[in-house]
């Protein structure tokens, strides 16, 4: 039996990693048929003043409290795919907010790191904390990134997981359909 366990544990091992290592770099984003879209998750979280990283005394309820679309990133500052999809989604990001679309980043890292990571990078996006990770709970994040595009009804339109060229793609035909 141990001959057999020694041959098999490599095999299993590269699987498991290369399992984790797909669901890390996220291979695919969930585009739901028109009209089946489910609803998006409730729940509350501070915002965070980069600039103080004070968070704010309400919490935002997530995703009723805004009056347009949302596109939520969940993410982590120690998560490199995390960090480039900020920093190659800014300018677009920009572009979408002026179409009104809003463009928020939920860290599940504290304060001082996420404030950082944004001043390191020039990056100015509205943030809210979830330390707690009970956010990520509730919208079923499993991976880091997470893309959720919200629409104005709080319905769920795109969930893309990870950071491929793929992804991008399917996050800007999401939006561009969105907004026109």
């Amino acid at each position: 039996m141990i001959p057999l366990v020694r041959k098999l544990l490599p095999v299993l091992t590269a699987g498991l990693l290369i399992a984790y290592a797909a669901g890390c770099s996220g291979l695919f984003s969930e585009e739901v048929e028109e009209g089946d879209y489910p609803e998006a998750p409730s729940f509350s979280i501070p915002a965070l003043d980069v600039d103080s990283e004070e968070r704010a005394s309400q919490p935002t309820e997530f995703f009723s409290d805004f009056e347009e679309p949302v596109f939520a990133i969940f993410f982590t500052t120690t998560c490199p795919s995390c960090v480039q999809m900020v920093i190659d989604l800014h300018q677009q990001a920009r572009e979408w907010e002026q179409r009104g679309l809003s463009v928020v980043i939920i860290s599940g890292s504290g304060a001082e790191a996420t404030a950082d990571l944004l001043s390191k990078h020039q990056l100015q996006y509205e943030v809210y904390l979830d330390d707690e990770r009970a956010a990520f709970g509730e919208a079923d994040v499993r991976f880091v990134p997470t893309g959720m595009l919200v629409d104005s009804e709080n319905r769920v339109i795109l969930r893309a997981t990870g950071w491929t060229d793929d992804v991008l793609q399917d996050i800007e035909s999401a939006v561009q359909l969105l907004l026109d």
